[in-house]
Formats: C-alpha cells, sequence, structure tokens
C-alpha cells in the first residue's frame, strides 16, 4: 500500500509540474508579443500597473475624500473629463489617494479585457523596465532615479523637485508660490526654465509645474502608499542648502494623517533646501514627497503620492495642452502672512485669533500673548502714512551676560534657517558694539529678516526684525 501511495503522488507531482511548465511557457509566449513596448493603449489612453477600470464624467459630480467612515467633498469633477480606477468599494469607485466618485448615472465606468491587463503585467515585469518582484539596493534605487529629481531655483529661494512626465515637475506648493522666474537644474547640469504652475493645493502642500519644454529624461515609476509597510527601507533624494541630489537614508517610521492629508513619517534626513524632493521604496518607486524635518531630531516627513493621484490626468496630457495658472500678482511678506502696504484694519483682521491688541498709536500697533517657538513676544507693527512698512519681534526674556544671550542666539537662529530652509546671508557674533546679529537677505517677495541680540536698560534682549531693505 506504502508504495502505491509513493507512486500516485509521484505521478500527481509530475502531473503539477507538467502543467505548471505548460503554464509558464504560455506566459512567456503570450508576453513575447509585448517585446520592447513600453506601454500598452487601451481606448486611447495608457493602461497603468494597478489600473482595474476608467471613469468618464458624464454630468459634474463631487469628488469625496473617505477616510474610515467619513466622507468629504473635496471639489467637483466636471463634464468630459476622465480618470484611471484603481479601486473600489461599494457604490463608490477610487481615482487614487482616498478620493472617491459615487457609481451612479453621473459617471461611465468601463474596465479593460483580461488580455489587457495581463499584457501590462508583461512589459512592467520584463528586465530591465520594473523592479517590482526586486528589492534594490541603495545604490540601484539612487542611480534609477538621481537624474528625475531636480533642484528649483527662483527669485524667492529654493527646493527640490521629481519629473513625473517630460513635461512636469511634482513639488511642494510652498517651494513654488510667490517664487519667480523658476528654474529647474538637472544632475546632468541642463537647465531648464518653468512656463508656470499648472495646479497647486497649499492644504495639501502639493503643487505640479511645467518646463517650458520637455527633457528626454524618463520620469520616474510612481508606486503607491498601500505597498509599503512600516519598517521599510525608503531613500530620499534632495537638495539641501543647495547641495543638489544629496541622499539619505532611513525607514518608514509610521503613516499618519494630517487634517486629511497622508503623510509618511520616515527617520530618512529631510532637511531645508530638500523639500520638493523624492521619497522613494527599495521597488525605485516614489512613494513621497519629502516637505518637513523638525531641527534636531528625527522626526522627517513625506506627503504621500497617493495625495497627488487625482492630478494624473495631466501625465497624459501632451505638452503643448498643458495650462498654467495665471501669474501670482507679488507681494512683499513680512511675518506669517503680514505684507508691506497692509492697512491698520488689515493687520488687526488678520491676528484677530493671534495675540492681544495692547496699543495703538498712529505709526504702530503692538500685539502680546504671542509665542515664537514656545517662547513669549511682542509684536511691534510700524506703519508709514497708514501702510505696514515692518514687524519687530520682541523676545520677552533678557540674559544676564553675553553667554546667556549667545546660546538663545544659536537656539534660534536654527530654528529660523529650518524654517526659511536657508542660512544667514550675513552673520556678526563678535559683540562689535555690544551686539550679535544674523541677516537673511530679502527679495522680490520676502522682506529683510534679522535676528538681533543687543543692551538695553542694563540688560541683553532679544529680538526678529522684518524689513524691506532700502
Amino acid at each position: 500500500m506504502r508504495k502505491f501511495l509513493l507512486a500516485i503522488v509521484l505521478l500527481l507531482s509530475s502531473t503539477i509540474f507538467f502543467n505548471t511548465q505548460q503554464a509558464l511557457a504560455a506566459d512567456a509566449s503570450f508576453c513575447a508579443q509585448f517585446k520592447g513596448q513600453k506601454k500598452i493603449l487601451w481606448n486611447g489612453m495608457e493602461l497603468k500597473p494597478g489600473q482595474i477600470g476608467r471613469l468618464t464624467v458624464l454630468q459634474n459630480t463631487t469628488l469625496y475624500k473617505v477616510s474610515g467612515e467619513t466622507k468629504t467633498a473635496s471639489k467637483t469633477l466636471k463634464k468630459g473629463e476622465f480618470y484611471r480606477i484603481y479601486a473600489f468599494k461599494p457604490g463608490m469607485l477610487s481615482v487614487g489617494g482616498g478620493y472617491y466618485v459615487n457609481r451612479d448615472i453621473k459617471v461611465k465606468y468601463e474596465t479593460p479585457s483580461k488580455a489587457k491587463l495581463e499584457a501590462v503585467k508583461c512589459i512592467n515585469n520584463a528586465a530591465g523596465n520594473s523592479n517590482n518582484d526586486k528589492t534594490l539596493s541603495v545604490q540601484e534605487i539612487v542611480s534609477l532615479n538621481d537624474d528625475k529629481v531636480v533642484l528649483l531655483n527662483g527669485s524667492a529661494g529654493q527646493g527640490s523637485g521629481v519629473l513625473i512626465s517630460k513635461s512636469l515637475i511634482l513639488t511642494n506648493e510652498h517651494v513654488v508660490s510667490h517664487n519667480p522666474n523658476l528654474t529647474a537644474l538637472f544632475i546632468n547640469g541642463q537647465e531648464v526654465d518653468i512656463e508656470g504652475v499648472v495646479v497647486k493645493d497649499a492644504k495639501k502642500d502639493l503643487a505640479i509645474v511645467k518646463l517650458a519644454t520637455p527633457v528626454t529624461v524618463k520620469p520616474v515609476t510612481m508606486g503607491t502608499v498601500n505597498s509599503n509597510k512600516k519598517g521599510d527601507t525608503v531613500v530620499a533624494i534632495g537638495s539641501p542648502v543647495g547641495l543638489q541630489n544629496t541622499v539619505s537614508q532611513g525607514l518608514i517610521s509610521s503613516f499618519r494623517s494630517e487634517d486629511g492629508v497622508s503623510l509618511i513619517q520616515t527617520s530618512a534626513s529631510i532637511s531645508f533646501g530638500s523639500s520638493g524632493g523624492g521619497l522613494f521604496n527599495t521597488k525605485g518607486e516614489l512613494i513621497g514627497i519629502t516637505t518637513a524635518g523638525i531641527f534636531g531630531t528625527s522626526l522627517n516627513f513625506a506627503i504621500s503620492i497617493d495625495e497627488s493621484f487625482v492630478w494624473k490626468k495631466y501625465l497624459a496630457t501632451e505638452h503643448k495642452s498643458i495650462k498654467v495658472l495665471p501669474k501670482e500678482t507679488l507681494k512683499v511678506y513680512l511675518n506669517d502672512d503680514m505684507y508691506v502696504g497692509m492697512t491698520k484694519e488689515q493687520v488687526k483682521q488678520a491676528n484677530l485669533d493671534f495675540g492681544n491688541l495692547a496699543e495703538e498709536t498712529a505709526d504702530y500697533l503692538v500685539f502680546d500673548e504671542i509665542s515664537y517657538y514656545d517662547y513669549p513676544v511682542m509684536e511691534v507693527y510700524n506703519f508709514k502714512n497708514g501702510k505696514l512698512e515692518s514687524v519687530a519681534v520682541l523676545f520677552l526674556i533678557e540674559f544676564e551676560n553675553n553667554a546667556g544671550g549667545k546660546a538663545f542666539f544659536d537656539e534660534i537662529k536654527g530654528y529660523i534657517e529650518e524654517d526659511w530652509e536657508e542660512a544667514a546671508d550675513r552673520e556678526d557674533t563678535n559683540w562689535d558694539d555690544n551686539i550679535i546679529e544674523a541677516t537673511w537677505n530679502g527679495d522680490d517677495t520676502a522682506s529683510a529678516m534679522s535676528l538681533v541680540v543687543l543692551p538695553k536698560d542694563g540688560q541683553l534682549v532679544a529680538s526678529l526684525i522684518f524689513h524691506v531693505e532700502k
């Protein structure tokens, strides 16, 4: 009996092996017809990995952000627009990034054939065309993506960006807003003007900008946060302090949500200037746009790439058909949302929820009950001919000696450099005339700022002064 059972097992094993080999041979034969192809077209559009269908808007309909049981209206999708569908839940279709549309008569939903879906798998599993099944080393991840991360330079500052199509760069909204005359510098030395901002979202801190001319560099492969987990290795590429395409390695510490925006917390260092750079997984896929790091810690954050999926329609648009937003009317900003030329009433209105109006004269407003970097301060708004001209922030602490004043100076300067993503342009810490000072130059959209520690009434005091250089 034992020999009989063994014979049966061997027979079944041989049959299974034979059938498996036949299936593999059939798969190879099917995939062979797509050798050399870089994309699969379906109904005039590229069929993407993970895509399960296509949605056409027949009547204006609402796009919802869905988080757990919470469903929040985000924007209106216009008649005639189309979107790729990556998932669904009862009565709803997902366009990615946690955004859903009701599946009703206002939309048309189509699905590709099984052969089309298999063809997409073929070209994305082909050697040299995808790394979906391979864990890459840090060096391989950098080699794959270094030429796709750019240094963005503008009149008001610099940041980083990631090439997502031959014509488009994804970056942070705060990198491109109020920052005219932007250019993109590639690692090969090629510099391309930015024609303008295509779309932006201040809440998400994401924006897409259009290159003045398309480039030949191959865009990044965009992944999804859903394919990653806590503890996975990630690589950040960005340009801190203009040091182009600096690489840092770390782990995914956690996944978080802030005001409905999905974030990736990572131990990979993200320094000022790295904003807008890329966070890549071990498949070499872009899974986040680096946005912030907390000074002096290993707490760093990237915005989930899924938050940009609502804009994927732009990736399939020809260069000449991509429209940009009207150019911004530039304002010279002082601190926060305050800008040169504001009236007293505008300043008081803007400060309704921030501080208490302690004093008012013809030439200034004083607000207290405010803190900067967890220190109590008073803000003094100076006016000339009824228009805001400068702002002084007076720290309500005193120092008994130069050592205490210098330690405080260094602490605040570090916070400022982190927030402004820029080192001081001038610094004098020799206590000439009993003063130490650091100054950041102004530009077309931002005032100059000086951090000063100086003697007053026998004590040392510190202040920040936002002003327009004459």
